[in-house]
């Protein structure tokens, strides 16, 4: 039974290996110190040199008067009227999101909360996916 075994699986590994000329892999690709040869292996492989400006690819404008506002909120979890300084933050959370949350001992915990605000440092406002576009 073995000795089936054994020429089963000899001969499947001897189907998967074949004679012809194998394509360059990254390691050959990066041995040569001649960048002709790099490049003529990287064109037989397949990879094509691409210029970023010929694919449309361009920077993303940044705009620098939004910024992240952060709020950190500690609560015991043994003190109740503590816990209440979680309201304003859950209550609105289109506005506010959980950014971190950890428990710093078995009845401490930490949240961090963030928000996307303005210049002027308010709220920005909330925008209906789903309204009509303005004429």
């Amino acid at each position: 039974m073995m000795r089936r075994l054994i020429v089963v699986l000899t001969l499947g590994v001897a189907s998967c290996q074949t004679t012809s000329s194998p394509s360059p892999t990254p390691t050959t690709i990066a041995s040569g110190s001649d960048p002709v040869q790099k490049a003529e292996a990287l064109q037989n492989a397949g990879v094509v040199n691409s210029n970023p400006q010929d694919a449309g690819l361009a920077p993303v404008a940044i705009d620098q008067s939004k910024h992240f506002v952060f709020a950190d909120v500690y609560v015991s979890l043994g003190d109740p009227t503590g816990q209440r300084q979680l309201a304003p933050y859950l209550l609105k959370p289109e506005v506010w999101t959980i950014d971190k949350f950890e428990n710093v001992s078995d009845t401490q915990r930490h949240y961090r909360f963030r928000r996307i605000a303005g210049p002027d440092g308010k709220a920005l406002p909330d925008v209906d996916p789903f309204a009509p576009p303005k004429q």
